[in-house]
């Protein structure tokens, strides 16, 4: 499985931002000349901040639901194309059909109109799951007030 260049990107970024931050405190403690001032500066490099953890979780989760809708719409437009093209063949077949075949016919599009059904059903279910963990991760990084 790659990754894809906006996660690549967002790594590269958040990479930078921390050895960015981690070279800035180096730099400041060394200006410092109170030995408990360093020992202090040693506890706190390798941590980075909350806020800026929760930033990344969530552009992070952003890129996986673009992706996510992204993917469910070449999906679709798959399923889409598939089913003009099963519609066009028993079209076709029904044209060219010999007599007496009306409940065969009948049969096909029962099946198909069925299977658009189940197919808007699975897509209805798959979007509010999907609004539904939206909504979640939305309540997860919205800094709350105190």
């Amino acid at each position: 499985m790659t990754l894809s260049p906006v996660v690549v990107k967002l790594n590269l970024d958040t990479a930078k931002a921390a050895f960015g931050d981690w070279y800035q405190r180096v730099q400041d403690g060394l200006a410092r000349k109170d030995g408990q001032e360093i020992t202090g500066l040693q506890d706190s490099l390798p941590l980075p901040s909350a806020e800026k953890v929760l930033t990344y979780e969530r552009q992070v989760a952003e890129i996986a639901s673009t992706t996510q809708t992204q993917l469910t719409e070449v999906i679709n437009a798959g399923y889409r194309e598939v089913n003009r093209q099963v519609q066009w063949f028993v079209e076709n077949v029904a044209q060219n059909a010999p007599a007496g075949s009306e409940a065969t016919i009948a049969f096909l599009e029962q099946a198909i109109t069925l299977a658009n059904t189940a197919q808007e059903s699975v897509q209805l279910a798959t979007k509010q799951v999907v609004e539904v963990a939206q909504s979640n991760l939305d309540a997860v990084f919205t800094p709350t007030e105190n």
